[in-house]
């Protein structure tokens, strides 16, 4: 993601959070990972960046996994959230990627968790990578607003961009109305139980 977008960004400065200290070096060796000064790493947890940082960002993106189904426990809150929608400009944007399943029965992680993101970002959006048909495990991509702009994905800058995946968000959207949140919890870090939430995905899965 950060080489990405330092190739289509050019007059943009990236900032990026890896708490292993080596994987940096190696993208660089590896992957190609520029050695720029507009792209700068962090050898530090990522919400303890946000959190100790005085900048603002237009974009923050948060894909945070020990492995396929491990999510840290302290980048699902509401509080963690919070950090990230403060450090926003006026107009900016969080996307966060968790993995999961649409099954609508509680418990469940991923209304869980659209229910404690959409407490802070009233103004948001989810993706099913898959399909929002699907009931197996995928990729669910949240995507907060700071502003109060709505998202019209009928417009002819979605319907007919020459990007696919632009072209298919209308496709990809989870319609949240569908479902009724009350039986979910929020999740906080006084209260998150991730762990029981994706063992649960993880027996219906596999």
């Amino acid at each position: 993601m950060p080489k990405a977008l330092f190739i289509d960004l050019p007059d943009v400065n990236i900032d990026v959070s890896e708490i292993e200290p080596s994987l940096f070096e190696l993208g660089k060796k590896y992957f190609r990972v520029p050695n720029n000064p507009r792209l700068k790493n962090y050898t530090k947890d990522g919400r303890r960046l946000l959190y100790e940082t005085n900048k603002k960002y237009d974009l923050i993106f948060s894909d945070v996994y020990f492995s396929l189904f491990s999510v840290p426990t302290h980048f699902t809150t509401e509080e963690f959230f919070q950090i990230a929608r403060d450090k926003l400009s006026p107009d900016g944007i969080f996307i966060a990627n968790f993995i999961g399943d649409l099954l609508p029965q509680p418990p469940s992680f991923i209304f869980s968790e659209i229910k404690t993101f959409k407490s802070v970002f009233p103004n948001s959006y989810y993706f099913a990578v898959r399909s929002p048909d699907s009931l197996d495990s995928q990729n669910i991509i949240f995507v907060g607003l700071s502003g109060d702009k709505k998202i019209d994905f009928n417009a002819p800058e979605i319907k007919e961009n020459k990007n696919q995946v632009i072209r298919d968000l209308n496709k990809k959207l989870i319609i949240l109305d569908n479902f009724d949140f009350s039986s979910y919890l929020k999740l906080t870090d006084n209260f998150s139980p991730v762990d029981f939430l994706i063992a649960k995905v993880l027996k219906r899965n596999f």
